[in-house]
């Protein structure tokens, strides 16, 4: 299933929102409006309704979860948060007790520490291809599990040194190939997010791909990488 983007509101568990930006001289010539036509265009001005997501456990711990905090919120979540453990491939690819929690519900899945590479792996072997095979599984896991439109953060916050995926600047050409890679190899409808710490120094541009073509993705590209 496809879901339509919306701004997101992620919450740990704080929500975000944003201010109007319309003038104040618009909200004074609505109030001399009639009232009918007041509500109107009130409701014709109405911001569109934010998206929330959260994280609130893993699996089916997180799920549990949910119905409470939903029942706190006064609205249902849109996005769910998961992490997956990175020791093993196995647990790496979507294991069974994380996708049978979640396929049965609305959401769409945010996967973070998701797909790279467990602990034990380099950014050279999956720029030399070594890791396909299982980034392949990946994605045919999610699609066969009903999270085809799923959102993988991989390797987020790359550019430190506290995760076993860290890049340093020996290492920006195999992680530039090994993120095309694991882009293109898992490919679907599935988005990717790349997310650097912002507490380091890291320049880059990245273009993923487009939603409306997801059968013919836009390349992936880093004009410039530093990573302090």
């Amino acid at each position: 299933m496809v879901r339509s983007p919306r701004t997101v509101a992620w919450m740990f568990p704080f929500v975000g929102s944003a201010r109007s930006s319309r003038p104040r001289s618009a909200l004074f010539a609505l109030a001399a409006l009639p009232i009918d036509q007041l509500a109107r265009s009130a409701a014709a001005a109405a911001p569109p309704p934010v998206a929330i997501g959260v994280y609130r456990g893993p699996g089916p711990w997180g799920v549990a979860q949910l119905d409470s905090y939903e029942a706190f919120l006064g609205r249902r979540v849109d996005y769910a948060l998961d992490f997956q453990d990175v020791d093993t491939w196995a647990n790496q690819k979507w294991p069974s007790w994380m996708s049978n929690a979640w396929q049965p519900l609305p959401y769409r899945m945010v996967l973070g520490g998701t797909g790279i590479f467990p602990v034990g792996g380099t950014w050279r072997a999956g720029a030399q291809g070594t890791y396909d095979t299982h980034w392949l599984e990946l994605g045919q896991r999610l699609v066969a599990t009903g999270q085809e439109d799923a959102i993988l953060r991989g390797a987020h916050e790359f550019n430190g040194n506290w995760f076993h995926y860290g890049v340093d600047q020996s290492e920006v050409a195999d992680f530039v190939a090994a993120w095309r890679r694991w882009v293109t190899t898992t490919w679907g409808q599935l988005s990717f997010d790349l997310r650097p710490y912002i507490g380091h120094r890291v320049t880059l541009r990245l273009v993923s791909h487009d939603d409306n073509a997801p059968s013919t993705p836009s390349r992936t590209r880093f004009d410039d990488v530093t990573v302090r």
